[in-house]
């Protein structure tokens, strides 16, 4: 059984796999009993009827990638690692520059959350994701997303007066034009991690 705090409920409902609009992920955490531990990563791996595959172990390789939510602003830094040939790279929004967030078809992606300011939440609707994002604490979850597509993300924890211009898209690619979207990065200069856009100097 998993300890720790208990986890929202859209964090631990297993996906629906129809043709409802919602994309089909295979998830790594119990459908009713995921936990969260100290430092806020899910720490229950029981397999359920919608994790697809996991008996046999996660899918290989992980893409690692770091969100960074500030007042009010997304960052995302595609961490280096086997899952990305272009070694880290990032891209970062504001509230007038809507980021894309773009994720490997069905290869298992780890997020690493954290804020700069105040609590924020990663909040992808159609992902059936919301995830708290706070300062000075690492928050981590896992998905394996397998249908293609664009799907749009906000954040969803009242941050101050611009909250409702922090949204993000996502959009589902194939493992080959996720690798080439990162090599497009590294090309257009976004090498290493940021944390916002004035890091950046893309404001």
């Amino acid at each position: 059984m998993a300890t720790g705090l208990l986890a929202l409920p859209l964090l631990s409902t297993a996906c629906s796999s129809g043709g409802d609009g919602i994309p089909d992920l295979r998830r790594t955490d119990g459908p009713t009993s995921a936990g969260l531990s100290a430092e806020g990563s899910a720490t229950n791996k029981s397999e359920t009827p919608a994790t697809t595959g996991a008996s046999t172990g996660a899918p290989a390789p992980v893409s690692v990638i770091k969100v960074v939510g500030s007042q009010w602003q997304w960052a995302f830094n595609y961490l280096e690692g086997p899952a990305n040939r272009a070694g880290a790279v990032y891209d970062v929004g504001s509230g007038g520059n809507i980021p894309t967030l773009y994720l490997p078809q069905g290869e298992q992606v780890r997020f690493e959350l954290i804020s700069l300011d105040v609590i924020h939440a990663f909040f992808l609707p159609s992902f059936l994701q919301k995830v708290n994002v706070i300062p000075q604490r690492m928050t981590t979850f896992e998905i394996v997303p397998t249908t293609l597509g664009e799907y749009d993300g906000q954040c969803a924890e009242l941050c101050g007066a611009d909250h409702s211009r922090m949204r993000l898209k996502v959009k589902v690619v194939t493992p080959a034009d996720y690798q080439q979207h990162l090599a497009d990065l590294k090309a257009e200069g976004h090498n290493g991690a940021v944390s916002n856009c004035q890091e950046a100097g893309s404001c």
